[in-house]
């Protein structure tokens, strides 16, 4: 048992230690004063218990006081780093379990001054509005330094899974969501082709995006189903999976992207650059010859609040050399293209409810590298992934310590892979009893549908539990075909594929003492 009490508590001790200087600096920039609304209305009773008091933050927009998403809020007591949380589409955080006493509040959003100040909590002092003030347009010298940090998340005290916030990263402009993926996730190897290993085993995550999963696609393919740019916060669970998840997972990347906030927002950015992949003076038995690898890319987006509705569009594009790593030293017909489109709309019913709309469209095209001493090829690998979700959030009761809500929502998503080899490739395949030789072509596509719904409860202080279930169903096709040197047709092989799954779920947290807490489920 001792043992086990260790392993619970070090890296608890150790990413204290790591966050420190994080909050520190946040306290060291330059503090506005934002309109601040201390409501008096008394927490319930229960949440006074021992175990400590239910302390709700509300942050809006100063000039129109909208909501704003994905806003951080930290709270501090003489200089120790307590807790941290993000805001709701309704602009709402939710601390539990806090000790009364004085404490300072922070909250900090991109693109707004950050708020530092001291307040009360209490069960007659249990909720705060802050209103952020936009930081607007300024011309200021900026000194860049640059430097390479591979651990890019933090640690959630409360619940030991990594946490990613894109506020505090800033990637080479060519990496891939499967480089954050490898650089962040215990036990992930990223292979040649761009794809992720977690522990061993192939493939097996999912996303969640808004309460939605949203499956992997065509094995095989170099396109992201998730354009990193795009993300703003993300939660990495790799082990203690909840039972909400069930499935043979090895992770879950909970994703929330980028929302809108404020007024109308445009951003624009180009990149253009080139290496060489060795000193042309110098033989290099590691990179091969002397040659230029050549990258560009561009992205816009575009943000704005009409009333209660919120938009956030996204394109971006990018070609770069080099897209598979080289497994002989002369290798040629290595350039790709990526393209993605992301849209994304929330629109506040009312309160205590809202709904949330993402789609998602990539596209990437491939060249494939051949090496010249065996053949000269000119295939061609085309891999598209889309997704579209609509998700409905629903606060049932917001009486402290008895909280309830609803989540449904509907699911869809695409994806394809198509392999079409050069017109002047050598033809090389043959099938049984046929001694022409061929040349394969791959095209092979699919559909999922799916909905997710969810309830929880939260019965007393110590006792919640929530109930659900998530039913999908795939529809595919898979279509070889093969033609000769001249063009003629050969032999094909097509195959439908479908299935459908269906799983629920029970699972409950008790909470019997403020350092511990257990979960069961099925």
């Amino acid at each position: 048992m001792r043992s086990i009490i260790v392993l619970l508590f070090l890296p608890i001790i150790f990413v204290r230690s790591m966050t420190q200087p994080m909050l520190e600096k946040k306290m060291q920039q330059d503090q506005s004063v934002p309109v601040v609304v201390l409501k008096d209305s008394p927490v319930a009773a229960s949440g006074g218990t021992a175990q400590g008091v239910t302390f709700k933050v509300n942050v809006y927009d100063a000039d129109g006081k909208v909501p704003i998403e994905l806003a951080r809020i930290v709270l501090t007591r003489n200089g120790k780093f307590i807790s941290e949380e993000v805001t709701a589409p309704t602009g709402q955080a939710r601390f539990r379990d806090i000790a009364p006493g004085n404490y300072i509040v922070q909250a900090w959003f991109v693109g707004y001054r950050t708020f530092s100040d001291s307040t009360r909590i209490d069960q007659d002092h249990g909720s705060l509005e802050i209103l952020l003030q936009d930081l607007g347009t300024a011309e200021k010298d900026v000194d860049v330094v640059g430097q390479r940090e591979l651990a890019v998340t933090s640690i959630n005290l409360n619940t030991g899974n990594q946490v990613f916030e894109s506020e505090t990263f800033h990637s080479a402009p060519t990496s891939q969501m499967t480089n954050l993926l490898q650089e962040n996730i215990l036990g992930a190897a990223r292979a040649p082709t761009g794809e992720v290993h977690i522990r061993g085993q192939h493939g097996e995550f999912t996303y969640y995006v808004d309460g939605l999963p949203v499956p992997l696609g065509v094995f095989g393919g170099l396109n992201d189903v998730v354009d990193q740019k795009v993300i703003d916060h993300a939660t990495f669970i790799t082990g203690g999976f909840s039972a909400e998840y069930g499935g043979q997972n090895a992770a879950i990347i909970d994703l929330k992207n980028r929302v809108p906030t404020g007024a109308f927002h445009l951003n624009a950015s180009t990149y253009i650059g080139s290496y060489l992949t060795s000193d042309p003076s110098e033989e290099s038995d590691r990179v091969g010859p002397f040659r230029a690898l050549n990258s560009n890319g561009q992205d816009l987006s575009m943000s704005d609040h009409v009333g209660n509705i919120g938009f956030f569009i996204s394109g971006s594009r990018q070609e770069t050399d080099r897209r598979i790593d080289q497994p002989v030293e002369n290798l040629f017909h290595d350039h790709g293209q990526d393209y993605f489109l992301y849209g994304k709309a929330d629109y506040l019913l009312s309160d205590v409810d809202y709904l949330t709309a993402n789609f998602n469209f990539g596209r990437t095209t491939t060249q494939i590298p051949f090496d010249s001493v065996e053949q000269i090829a000119n295939d061609m690998q085309v891999t598209t992934n889309s997704f579209q979700t609509l998700s409905y959030f629903r606060t049932l009761c917001t009486e402290a310590d008895h909280e309830s809500n609803f989540f449904a929502g509907v699911y869809v998503r695409e994806g394809g892979l198509t392999y079409s080899p050069g017109n002047n490739d050598p033809a090389l395949s043959q099938f049984v009893g046929d001694t022409n030789n061929y040349l394969i072509a791959e095209d092979r596509s699919f559909t999922t549908v799916g909905i997710r719904s969810t309830y929880d409860k939260r019965a007393s202080h110590e006792f919640m539990y929530k109930a659900g279930f998530n039913f999908s169903a795939t529809n595919g096709v898979e279509n070889f075909t093969s033609h000769d040197s001249a063009g003629n047709t050969g032999p094909s092989l097509v195959t439908d594929f479908s299935g459908s799954d269906f799983g629920i779920f029970l699972q409950a947290e008790w909470h019997p003492m403020e350092w511990t807490s257990f979960e069961f489920g099925a």
